[in-house]
């Protein structure tokens, strides 16, 4: 009996290492170089326009520099307009723990009820200081919106932490 489970499963095992290989060389070519501490995968299929990898790639790269200031511009206005800037840097140091995305892998692409879009990721992240080799990964949808001829992220994942990444409803 266990001749036959092995049997089963090491072609599947094969399969699925094959069609993960094969998922992780389809980078966004336009993106992946502006992206140098972020692996940006996106499937060819979902024909995500390179602007808005280049606003995410932009967005995740501040992120994980803790530069609280590009990310906080990458905002809507209207999220400026009701969230003071420093207690946004004050909160995102706050909420980051050691934490960066090394890899994003689009899920999915689709149209946002309000003009925008939602771009769903596998947000794979490390600790900074863990030798243990901490590993997380999250499954989010994230929302952009095109504000002033510029991709902005209304809701930019909050992996469990990022309390401030969370999308506010504007009155």
């Amino acid at each position: 009996m266990a001749t036959i489970i092995l049997s089963r499963t090491i072609p599947a095992l094969f399969l699925a290492t094959a069609l993960l290989s094969t998922v992780s060389e389809r980078t966004h070519a336009s993106t992946a170089q502006s992206c140098k501490s972020i692996e940006l995968v996106v499937d060819p299929l979902l024909k995500v326009p390179d602007d808005v990898m280049t606003a995410v790639c932009s967005y995740y790269t501040a992120e994980n520099a803790s530069d609280w200031r590009s990310t906080y511009e990458m905002r809507p206005k209207a999220f400026r307009q009701l969230v003071p800037s420093d207690f946004y840097a004050k909160s995102m140091t706050k909420e980051k723990m050691g934490h960066g995305v090394f890899r994003l892998i689009v899920t999915r692409f689709a149209p946002e009820s309000e003009g925008g879009i939602e771009v769903g990721f596998d947000f794979l992240e490390r600790r900074s200081n863990d030798r243990a080799g901490y590993l997380k990964t999250t499954d989010e949808t994230t929302i952009w919106r095109k504000e002033d001829d510029a991709w902005r992220c209304v809701a930019c994942g909050q992996r469990g932490r990022f309390i401030s990444n969370h999308q506010i409803t504007y009155p």
